[in-house]
């Protein structure tokens, strides 16, 4: 991943682009570090801390919930980032890379994909009554895509947080 987004970001800035917007959050996670170290001229934002500041905007009870690919959730960066922004806020992170294929294969509604949803926030919905999640932060930009089946599988009383439209609102606003 690191490797992919240097080339990329390579190219972009050839292009004599006048800022980056990594809109991956596995990229952002791996990356974005070394991107601004390769390049300290251009100005980058990531998703990760944009989404981190909405998700801890839209808590209720300080109890916020994560999902993204496996890579994302090792990586910390939502933890961090969240604790950054609150450090009193509990942050329960969980891998839902299998989404990823059934998304990209355009499968936005099947049975699979609807089991595969349910075992992912399961834990979620198995926790304990004063650990319960009020709000869940999509950690993928794919996840958007099923934003309405994974709010009815957790139902009303937890707010579904999107990376990439955090991301991307700060990006109008700094332009």
């Amino acid at each position: 991943m690191l490797q992919f987004s240097e080339e990329l970001t390579d190219a972009l800035v050839a292009r004599n682009v006048k800022a980056i917007v990594i809109a991956c959050n596995t990229a952002t996670s791996v990356a974005l570090a070394q991107l601004r170290q390769r390049h300290p001229a251009i100005p980058f934002i990531g998703v990760v801390r944009p989404g981190a500041a909405a998700a801890v905007l839209a808590t209720r009870t300080g109890r916020i919930g994560v999902i993204a690919t496996e890579a994302t959730v090792r990586s910390g960066a939502y933890f961090a980032a969240i604790k950054d922004q609150n450090p009193a806020v509990q942050v329960e992170a969980r891998a839902a890379s299998a989404l990823v294929p059934l998304i990209e294969a355009g499968d936005l509604s099947s049975p699979q994909l609807v089991d595969a949803v349910r075992s992912t926030l399961i834990t979620f919905k198995e926790l304990p009554a004063a650990a319960k999640i009020d709000t869940l932060l999509l950690g993928c930009t794919h996840f958007p895509l099923i934003r309405n089946l994974i709010a009815a599988e957790l139902g009303e009383s937890v707010a579904v947080v999107d990376s990439a439209a955090a991301a991307a609102a700060m990006a109008l606003a700094s332009s």
